[in-house]
């Protein structure tokens, strides 16, 4: 019996998961940054994101699209600043 693939919201959600993850640190003139790649298996596009003055790159919307979008073949790229590396607020 051949079951239809799934393309609900959860069989999306289940695909990402399975997609490829890592972290890299680049120097930037000012300090260390860090992205952390979700890739897609077959990727076509790159989607790099970075977090506001007050957050993040834990931030629910960027975990939502870095979750999601791999799936679609897109892969994100999240984005850490460097005084965030650094561990400073503002």
């Amino acid at each position: 019996m051949n079951r239809p693939a799934d393309r609900s919201e959860e069989g999306a959600a289940a695909r990402a998961r399975t997609e490829k993850t890592r972290t890299e640190t680049v120097p930037t003139p000012a300090g260390d940054a860090r992205i952390t790649w979700h890739s897609a298996r077959e990727p076509r596009a790159v989607l790099a994101l970075g977090h506001g003055a007050g957050g993040g790159i834990e931030a629910r919307d960027l975990r939502a699209l870095a979750r999601a979008l791999p799936a679609t073949g897109i892969t994100v790229a999240l984005v850490e600043q460097p005084w965030r590396v650094a561990g400073r607020k503002l």
